[in-house]
């Protein structure tokens, strides 16, 4: 299923990166960023070093406790929320620092 932003999938800008993605004439950065086949799950961004968020941090050893943070954090909202989607995390986990 190829991915549509939700918020803007019917706007004429992303109609016109989808057309030029299709014809191979998309910067390749781009490509890589909207229309890779798998995205990933969770994603954790530098915010100060990388503000547009071009390089995904999940997944790197060095930033295990951060994303575990914010994984449990994201598990807590969930169930405040009654957001009924699989939880990221083991109800159990227990977040840093408690």
């Amino acid at each position: 299923m190829p991915y549509h932003p939700v918020d803007f999938a019917g706007q004429s800008f992303w109609k016109s990166i989808s057309e030029q993605n299709k014809t191979g004439k998309l910067d390749s950065l781009y490509t890589g960023l909207f229309f890779r086949e798998h995205r990933s799950m969770f994603e954790v961004f530098d915010l100060k070093n990388d503000p547009d968020e071009f390089t995904n941090l999940a997944g790197k050893p060095e930033f295990a406790a951060v994303e575990k943070d914010l994984k449990t954090r994201l598990q807590e909202w969930m169930i405040l929320n009654q957001d009924y989607l699989p939880l990221p995390v083991p109800p159990n986990a227990a977040r840093k620092g408690q």
